[in-house]
């Protein structure tokens, strides 16, 4: 699954590719990589290291900047609602579950995932984190 930064990137990437006229072939020629992995880059699948997104911008004549646009941390969160209701959408009732050793399945996956989740919240808690002594902090 595409992260939703790298997937932003290699849009602008692949955006910038076609307005210089550069095939993919072309581009990973240039930058010592195999078409496919820029398709991968493009496409969001593989990250794009730091140093391979310079030579790129240099080769499509763009600002690294350019290919940051429009990406806010905001812009992250706005997303989440969205996610949150396509998962709700796609959630089945247990009428719709005809097999009991899936149902239970099903109950164990949402409560470790919901332990999972609720464990990282609290790693993160700025209540905790606040509470905190330099000394511990050290530790």
């Amino acid at each position: 699954m595409a992260d939703f930064v790298d997937a932003h990137i290699g849009s602008r990437l692949r955006k910038a590719r076609l307005k210089k006229g550069l095939s993919q072939t072309e581009l990973g020629e240039a930058l010592g990589t195999a078409f496919q992995q820029i398709q991968k880059y493009e496409k969001g699948i593989n990250r794009i290291s730091a140093s391979r997104l310079f030579h790129a911008a240099h080769l499509l004549d763009v600002d690294v900047e350019y290919f940051f646009t429009d990406l806010k941390p905001g812009n992250l969160l706005k997303s989440i609602p969205a996610d949150a209701d396509k998962v709700a959408s796609i959630r089945p009732s247990p009428d719709d579950i005809r097999h009991r050793q899936t149902r239970v399945a099903l109950h164990n996956l949402i409560a470790a995932i919901q332990q999972t989740e609720h464990g990282a919240m609290q790693a993160v808690s700025p209540a905790k984190q606040s509470g905190r002594s330099a000394s511990a902090a050290g530790d």
